[in-house]
């Protein structure tokens, strides 16, 4: 290496711990003279001289030759020759080495810019400069002007297209060569060339009628969002837990209670909510159950095994809204991405466990400001939280008071957003929920085998409905002495439980001629649980681990779920002044009305979306059980 490349420097100290330190041209042992740090000085001056040190303070040179090896310095020594040149020549060396750098730097600088900016899309030169960059370097997304948003063309969603683009590129009829000033046929812009489709236009010419409202900015059609809270009990509303749920309710309408189909299990009556339909007419008879016309096995928590259009029997609601040329968004509701016969929702979105409820808040929101031509009609959110609280600790348990305030809020926020948008009479929003929740106990448990024997327990080949038992036995099996082993047992005071077979199964329950549910059906009384010894004992290890449970007779008061409405059909009822004063003494101010079954669901959805009857499935509800409670024309 030359020493002209490097200064000729006599370091400003040293120390016993530093490395070898010395002057170019001395011997390392030499140490600065009190002359030669006086010239330092002169030249560079103190603040010149403290930049020159180590960068972790130190005083040694490792900071002034670029961190090179040890030894190096004498090597470079040797190359200058036996320190003959000036001290003073070698600064002024060093100074116009510098001055030099610095012009080159700037001048650099100066050409990165110029031809940034001549490249750049905005520039009227871009487009000669563009084919000098290679593909590599070509940017993935076009821009078709500064208001034109970066993007990447989809040929699906038309949304932004990709660049390079072949002069004669069309999509449908409308050319891609001057994005930004392309329209269709008609004079649309569509949005990828920075327009609408023109749907702002449309909207302009749109009046009230078949429902319309106007928030003050959009027109809205008919609008409803459903939302679920999984195992929200009707008598949770009383507890002090849930005060923006009854701020809802009082300023718009709730029932005394909701009554589910039996059995009160979650898959089951989440799609009776949507069909109208009980159990044993949609098909969906429990949350895991085996169908032995077609050998397979219903597995809730396994897409691959529940998902599939011929599990699902009749016709939810979101179904019947796009028949009848509405939109529908379900997000996250129990039910399938696509019926039978192909209908699907515009817009789907499977479960998510743990799913952060602002996430959903923030997904209402998104639909809420779509387009007028875009915007869904129906909504339908689920939320699991208060349910998986309750199995866990039980219906009355600290963990279930803090996941409902949790979901308090979560309504509120949604309550808000619909507030923001001046919405509040437009959109009808309506909360219920599927079931409710009762405590379990070790003292209540019914072991199957006990009852059946080793050998009887064994032929099962089908144990479904939990906490129910609907039996299927093992071909072969005397069924017969079967049933009659647990007819005794649960005949004995006590028992906890019953059995039944279709004939037997009570009618109320609506729970018979559906060949999924099991012939033999054995349900426990509010509380108790179906069990066997090797579940309990060796994998519970003696503790009954779900402390609260669902599935009993829908009769029974934990089991009945909550409905509560807000928006333009609960001001009807209002306007009818239909009002159970007596129903919740606690709250005279909230409008109560009688409780009712969920399959009238379906029909009141139906009404509030001026679906016409004839365009309706059939239901298992109550034909005009919504007419006194609405205010406009539904045929």
């Amino acid at each position: 290496m030359s020493s002209a490349g490097l200064p000729r420097y006599a370091p400003v100290a040293t120390s016993s711990s530093s490395a070898e330190v010395h002057k170019f041209g001395t011997t390392p042992t030499d140490e600065p003279t009190s002359e030669d740090l006086e010239l330092d000085l002169r030249v560079y001056g103190p603040d010149d001289l403290a930049e020159e040190t180590d960068a972790d303070g130190g005083e040694g040179t490792r900071g002034l030759l670029s961190g090179k090896e040890k030894g190096a310095e004498a090597d470079d020594a040797d190359e200058a020759g036996p320190g003959t040149t000036p001290l003073r020549n070698d600064r002024s060396r060093r100074r116009w080495v510098s001055w030099r750098t610095l012009f080159f730097s700037s001048l650099f600088v100066a050409v990165v810019l110029l031809v940034a900016a001549l490249f750049h899309p905005s520039s009227p030169y871009a487009e000669y400069g563009s084919s000098l960059l290679s593909s590599s370097t070509a940017k993935d997304a076009y821009y078709g002007g500064s208001d034109l948003p970066v993007g990447v063309y989809d040929a699906d969603h038309a949304a932004v297209a990709k660049n390079p683009l072949p002069t004669d590129a069309v999509f449908g009829d409308i050319p891609f060569a001057k994005v930004g000033e392309s329209k269709d046929k008609s004079g649309k812009v569509p949005n990828w060339a920075g327009g609408d489709w023109g749907e702002a236009e449309a909207e302009k010419n749109l009046v009230a009628g078949d429902g319309k409202r106007w928030n003050g900015t959009h027109w809205f059609d008919p609008t409803v969002l459903v939302i679920s809270l999984d195992g929200v009990r009707t008598d949770y509303l009383n507890e002090g837990l849930t005060p923006h749920l009854l701020d809802i309710s009082r300023r718009g309408v709730r029932a005394e209670y909701l009554r589910p189909a039996f059995p009160t299990l979650t898959f089951p009556n989440h799609w009776t909510l949507l069909t109208g339909l009980y159990p044993s007419s949609h098909g969906i008879v429990a949350n895991d159950f085996y169908d032995p016309a077609i050998s397979k096995e219903f597995v809730y928590t396994e897409p691959g095994q529940s998902w599939d259009a011929e599990w699902w029997g009749g016709e939810p609601i979101w179904a019947t809204a796009v028949k009848n040329s509405l939109r529908s968004a379900v997000l996250m509701w129990p039910g399938p991405p696509m019926l039978q016969d192909g209908t699907k929702p515009s817009l789907w979105y499977p479960f998510v466990n743990h799913f952060n409820y602002h996430k959903k808040v923030d997904r209402v929101e998104k639909w809420l400001d779509m387009s007028y031509s875009q915007r869904p009609h129906l909504m339908t959110v689920y939320a699991p939280e208060v349910d998986q609280a309750g199995h866990k600790s039980g219906p009355h348990s600290h963990n279930v008071d803090k996941t409902l305030r949790a979901m308090d809020k979560f309504v509120k926020d949604v309550f808000d957003a619909i507030d923001r948008r001046n919405l509040t009479e437009i959109v009808d929003v309506i909360v219920v929920s599927d079931h409710g929740m009762a405590a379990t106990s070790d003292d209540r448990l019914i072991f199957l085998d006990d009852i059946l024997g080793a050998e009887g327990f064994a032929s099962i080949t089908h144990n479904e409905g939990w906490p129910s038992a609907g039996l299927r036995f093992a071909q072969g099996t005397d069924e017969a002495a079967m049933l009659d082993r647990l007819q005794e047992a649960a005949s004995k005071p006590g028992s906890g439980f019953a059995c039944y077979t279709p004939e037997t199964m009570p009618e109320r329950w609506h729970f018979t001629g559906h060949e999924r549910i099991a012939p033999i059906y054995c349900v426990p009384e509010v509380g108790w649980a179906i069990t066997n010894r090797d579940e309990f004992e060796v994998k519970m290890r003696g503790t009954y681990t779900i402390k609260g449970n669902h599935g009993y007779d829908n009769a029974d008061e934990s089991m009945h779920a909550i409905f509560v409405a807000h928006g333009p059909f609960a001001e009807s009822i209002k306007q009818k002044e239909l009002r159970r004063r007596d129903a919740i003494a606690a709250d005279p101010h909230t409008l109560v009305i009688p409780g009712f079954d969920n399959v009238e669901l379906y029909d009141l959805l139906a009404s509030l979306l001026r679906i016409p009857v004839e365009g309706r499935a059939q239901t298992n509800g109550t034909s005009g059980f919504w007419d006194e409670w609405l205010d406009f024309d539904q045929s």
